[in-house]
């Protein structure tokens, strides 16, 4: 330490802090530090903190490509070696083909317990294999179309080319008019040249036995804000619901036609419905909401077809 240092320290003097004093200043002491120029990095963070969170990129997902064969009025003869060889045990069938032996979940983070979907449409829990699946399976228990859907349901055996092919296909959907084999992959897989060779000679099996067959892709979910809209009403699926008088009248408005969205309803029914609770209706059948208009208020809004519990309403007739 410099003598001029041991001075000021005897004679009781504690050293000033430079904090708030401009660059250049001078301190109390009459000092002048020296100003250094702002390294550009640490400048660039401290400009970036300072402006805030970054606007959302708006969704340019690019439009899905259709990969779909309808079923024909009627089968034709099955290629040869085709056949369906297990079914899962919660899907009819097609012919006797053995039910397959479903085995335990798998425990790992991508294929855990975050993939199984308590199903009021099917009234079973489902397996499903991927995240991509998942969100294709909580859309079908959303989508008022679709009456009842099932994970995996057969294992078939194919030509492809010369030579016979398995297949385990994701998806059976069926709808009013439909029913449908569905594949559900990311566009990345799907348009490898492999797979673009498979699915025509997988959906010529389907349709020999009578069946339709798509391919699906995360761009069909994503469609229009679709996926969000799904994920936001099943976030509010524990929501109260009103009681069965109070729905009772919700139905007879919504018959009367009246009532075009969400907005529309929670106004006509302030005290027992919010956005919330109409997410938990729609959960639970007794509502159905369009999923292709974004989430709000803005979301048409009909009749569900009845709780999917045989429980409570179900068994008073209110849904006849």
């Amino acid at each position: 330490m410099s003598n001029d240092g041991v001075k000021l320290k005897r004679a009781g003097h504690r050293p000033t802090s430079d904090a708030g004093r401009a660059p250049g200043s001078a301190g109390p002491n009459g000092f002048v530090p020296p100003s250094f120029p702002e390294d550009p990095l640490s400048a660039f963070f401290r400009s970036l903190a300072r402006s805030g969170p970054p606007a959302r990129i708006p969704d340019v997902s690019p439009e899905p490509i259709e990969r779909h064969w309808p079923a024909f009025p009627s089968s034709g003869p099955l290629p040869n070696g085709t056949s369906v060889m297990s079914r899962h045990p919660a899907f009819e069938g097609i012919g006797n083909e053995p039910e397959v032996v479903l085995g335990r979940s798998s425990r790992s983070a991508a294929r855990g317990r975050q993939t199984r979907l308590h199903s009021l449409k099917n009234r079973r829990t489902m397996f499903l294999r991927s995240t991509l699946e998942y969100r294709h399976a909580l859309d079908l228990e959303l989508d008022a179309e679709v009456l009842a859907f099932c994970e995996e349901p057969v294992a078939l055996r194919y030509l492809l080319g010369q030579q016979l092919a398995r297949h385990r296909v994701d998806a059976f959907v069926r709808t009013q008019d439909t029913c449908e084999f569905v594949e559900v992959k990311y566009e990345r897989d799907a348009c490898l040249p492999k797979n673009e060779t498979r699915w025509p000679a997988i959906a010529a099996a389907f349709n020999a036995l009578g069946y339709g067959y798509k391919v699906v892709t995360e761009r069909h979910l994503r469609r229009a804000g679709r996926d969000e809209t799904v994920g936001a009403i099943f976030e509010r699926r524990q929501a109260k619901l009103p009681d069965a008088g109070r729905i009772e009248e919700i139905v007879a408005a919504l018959r009367s036609g009246g009532i075009a969205d969400v907005g529309a309803l929670t106004s006509a029914f302030p005290d027992c419905i919010d956005l919330a609770t109409a997410c938990a209706m729609a959960r639970h059948g007794l509502l159905t909401l369009g999923l292709d208009h974004g989430f709000g208020p803005q979301m048409p809004v009909g009749i569900g077809p009845g709780c999917y519990r045989r429980i409570g309403l179900a068994t008073r007739g209110v849904w006849k």
